[in-house]
């Protein structure tokens, strides 16, 4: 069964975001992410393992820092 909306009604929908684990290696050896304790791998992730590889953020070196990008598709079903 659909949901039906009313026009000017609005949806939240809620994600989540991988990212390769090398660099969730990088992330988790520094900082406070080293003392959050327990980790989950992608491999070990529900979420992933049942397509959140389409959920990829693509990372690249800037500076000091990093840059992500991921393309997110919405489809109106109404």
């Amino acid at each position: 069964m659909k949901a039906r909306q009313s026009k000017g009604a609005s949806q939240v929908h809620t994600g989540q975001m991988f990212f390769d684990e090398s660099m969730n290696d990088a992330v988790y050896a520094g900082g406070a992410y080293a003392r959050a304790g327990r980790r989950t791998m992608n491999a070990q992730d529900g979420i992933y393992r049942d397509g959140g590889a389409q959920s990829m953020v693509v990372v690249t070196k800037n500076g000091d820092g990093y840059v992500g990008t991921m393309v997110i598709g919405i489809r109106d079903t109404v």
